[in-house]
């Protein structure tokens, strides 16, 4: 899947470091309602293999009661326990 970094010279490689990483911190960066599926797409697009991702949802109880999860997981990552 990666063979196409063997033949890569380091410049090229520390180019594609830079590249991804962009990428990454663009993504991560998203704050709010800017951040969406799309932004994930972006950040798969990056990969060489340009293979889509699967964006298939369960369904919408199921799909709603884990973004429920996710939310509520979300609010207490910042909070120190103990």
């Amino acid at each position: 899947m990666d063979k196409d970094l063997k033949s890569m010279d380091r410049e090229a490689l520390a180019e594609e470091v830079l590249r991804l990483r962009r990428a990454v911190r663009s993504h991560r960066d998203e704050k709010g309602h800017d951040r969406c599926w799309l932004d994930d797409q972006t950040l798969y697009g990056v990969l060489p293999e340009n293979k889509p991702a699967d964006f298939d949802l369960p369904a919408r109880d199921e799909f709603l009661a884990n973004c429920e999860k996710y939310w509520l997981c979300r609010q207490s990552h910042g909070e120190k326990t103990g």
